[in-house]
């Protein structure tokens, strides 16, 4: 698993991430999932994965955008 990560302009407290799942094993990895968490003071958003399956012997075959972003600490 490799994650990029790519600050978004002009919202400097969100972060795109773009995971990718690779498989170095002879059998695929049938209806892998991600699960992640972030500290309170944040908000997580998952999209879907490109695919359930990841292929034996791949490399990056199956994609996921996460945005991570910092909750606003303005008072209400």
């Amino acid at each position: 698993m490799t994650f990029q990560l790519d600050k978004q302009p002009g919202n400097p407290a969100a972060t795109d991430i773009t995971a990718s799942y690779s498989n170095s094993g002879g059998a695929p990895l049938d209806g892998f999932t991600l699960q992640a968490a972030v500290p309170k003071a944040m908000q997580l958003r998952l999209e879907p994965a490109s695919g359930g399956l990841v292929p034996p012997h791949s490399s990056g075959a199956v994609t996921q955008r996460l945005e991570a972003s910092f909750c606003s600490t303005d008072p209400v």
